[in-house]
């Protein structure tokens, strides 16, 4: 009878344990808040670049060149979209002594055939976004340029209150120079662009459009080529 009459109690105290535990747990910050209340801050190292050149870098007529890689940071990635729509917006990038509108930073690194060279760069505040030129003597921005997206992570601390805060990670870009064009490497991972919690990785070129026979017509009887000017 005497363990009858207690369990109405144990219930009662464990009733208002799991209503405690409710309580501070709601205190607790979510990753949705997390992520809401990011600032996208300046890091000294936020962008690490490994940068691996082939001995026939930019080659032209079987001699390598040096060429000028540009490392691009924005907040928007229809910046460095419309910079590299074509090969003259592609090289006035590439001769920028200043950010154009739309860029938060702009830095030009020359790189010799063969280098093999690690780039520690400050990721500035706000830049969300970072975008690789390279000037290859055909300025071909499908083979010249590379798009990236800044990571997010997102750090908990706390066994009952959960108190969680997103920064910014470092962005890791293996960076491969080819002969002729940017080539893909294992530290490229062409992952899609998530609306809540963006992971580092590769963002997918779009595909060129098609032009149909009439405007292909008319643009090779109007237009002259770049070899053509040569």
């Amino acid at each position: 009878m005497i363990v009858i009459s207690l369990l109405p109690v144990f219930l009662a105290r464990l009733l208002v344990v799991a209503a405690c535990s409710l309580l501070l747990a709601a205190c607790g910050t979510s990753e949705k808040d997390a992520l809401k209340e990011m600032k996208w801050s300046y890091s000294d190292d936020g962008v690490q670049i490994q940068v691996q050149a082939a001995p026939a870098l930019n080659q032209v007529q079987g001699q390598p060149h040096m060429l000028t890689l540009a490392v691009v940071q924005m907040e928007d990635p229809n910046g460095f979209t419309a910079l590299t729509a074509n090969a003259a917006k592609l090289k006035t990038l590439l001769l920028s002594d200043s950010p154009p509108q739309g860029v938060l930073s702009i830095k030009r690194i020359f790189i010799a055939p063969g280098e093999v060279r690690n780039l520690t760069l400050e990721r500035v505040e706000k830049a969300q976004y970072i975008g690789l030129a390279a000037g290859y003597d055909h300025l071909d921005p499908a083979r010249c340029t590379r798009l990236y997206r800044i990571g997010v992570e997102v750090d908990s601390s706390g066994i009952i209150v959960k108190s969680r805060t997103a920064v910014p990670e470092p962005l890791r870009i293996q960076l491969r120079l080819g002969p002729e064009g940017i080539q893909e490497s294992p530290g490229s991972k062409l992952e899609p662009v998530e609306p809540t919690k963006p992971k580092a990785g590769l963002v997918p070129a779009a595909a060129p459009t098609q032009p149909n026979a009439t405007s292909a017509a008319s643009s090779t009887t109007s237009n002259a080529t770049p070899s053509d000017a040569k």
